[in-house]
């Protein structure tokens, strides 16, 4: 028997990935509790069929692209302009739950913070006086 709870959380994570949003954006922007919004994610509960259509509606994408296994693939690397290593990490990226892509994505932020403000001390433009 399918586990649509796994297909939901899935589904989203897929949906928030493509779309550059992460759960605080659906807290905020549908006006939902992060418990709910968590518990979507990571596959607890079944949102009820109302807040299924909020959120296709918030995706532009079909009811059924929330709650329905559906395949969905990557470009073929022969013919995509990501280079395979690029493309290797997209996919893992696309494997982990929504709150670990929070996570990568926050990890991401710092790093290149931390290299932005690297380079302009080498320039010089750290303000500093």
């Amino acid at each position: 028997m399918k586990d649509y709870r796994k297909i939901v959380a899935s589904n989203l994570s897929r949906l928030m990935s493509e779309q550059d949003k992460n759960q605080t954006d659906l807290m905020r922007d549908l006006n939902l509790s992060s418990a709910t919004v968590s518990s979507w994610c990571t596959g607890k509960k079944m949102p009820r069929m109302d807040k299924v259509q909020i959120l296709a509606d918030y995706f532009q994408v079909e009811p059924s692209d929330i709650i329905e296994e559906k395949s969905y693939s990557l470009p073929d690397p022969a013919s995509s302009p990501i280079p395979p290593a690029e493309m290797a990490h997209l996919e893992k990226y696309r494997a982990l739950d929504a709150e670990d892509q929070d996570t990568v994505d926050a990890l991401t932020e710092n790093l290149l913070a931390k290299s932005k403000y690297h380079t302009e001390e080498d320039s010089g433009q750290t303000g500093a006086a």
